[in-house]
């Protein structure tokens, strides 16, 4: 079908396509609703020198950034950390994200769980034992330039977020099925219209031919 076609078989469905598209729309805000909220922390850790006369320590620390997210979510990170929380470090290290936004001596911790206090206990303590590994030494060993963090932004109850995953998808899922669907019943129901129009004209025609041979 020609655009045009399309355009016209949906203004003459008009009502039909708007209430499949509310319909599907509906059902996708419900699954949106029905996902389970999940209450996401964040803490913003900014890499330093231990002492200011370490010398290009700017360019060097940036070298180890990867490596340091990496290392962030090790066991020897959140061993500690999940011993103190009482979790097993399997489920610890699901509920992380480590990021750097480029070109930064920035490492962000976002925790998730189904509280806003467990998620910030959460951020915390993986803070705290980032920290105390780091400034030990022991994480990354003699490249570790005398690197120590400070909070710049800790994660608190104010200011966790809560978040239902997946919940976008499935209301713009909705719509989208929502459209398919008035598209695809507008276009069948002209095509049937149409199948049945021309029936009609050739039953019509025959008539006449057989009222024009008596």
């Amino acid at each position: 079908m020609q655009p045009s076609q399309i355009l016209h078989a949906i203004r003459r469905n008009l009502v039909a396509c708007l209430v499949i598209l509310l319909v599907c729309t509906l059902a996708g805000l419900g699954v949106a609703l029905s996902t389970k909220p999940v209450a996401v922390a964040t803490t913003t850790l900014g890499i330093q020198p231990k002492s200011k006369e370490t010398p290009s320590f700017s360019t060097q620390a940036k070298d180890l950034m990867p490596t340091l997210v990496e290392l962030s979510t090790s066991p020897k990170v959140l061993d500690p950390a999940a011993t103190s929380l009482k979790m097993r470090t399997t489920d610890l290290s699901d509920s992380l994200t480590v990021t750097n936004p480029p070109e930064t001596l920035v490492l962000t911790i976002t925790a998730k769980a189904d509280s806003r206090q467990k998620a910030v206990d959460i951020a915390q303590a993986t803070a705290a034992s980032l920290h105390k590994e780091l400034s030990s030494g022991e994480l990354l060993g003699k490249e570790a330039l005398g690197m120590t963090t400070s909070t710049t932004s800790p994660a608190t109850s104010a200011n966790t977020t809560m978040e239902r995953p997946g919940a976008r998808a499935s209301a713009i899922s909705g719509l989208l099925l929502g459209l398919l669907a008035s598209v695809s019943y507008a276009m069948f129901r002209h095509r049937h219209d149409s199948g049945h129009g021309a029936g009609r004209s050739e039953e019509h025609t025959s008539e006449l031919q057989s009222l024009g041979a008596i």
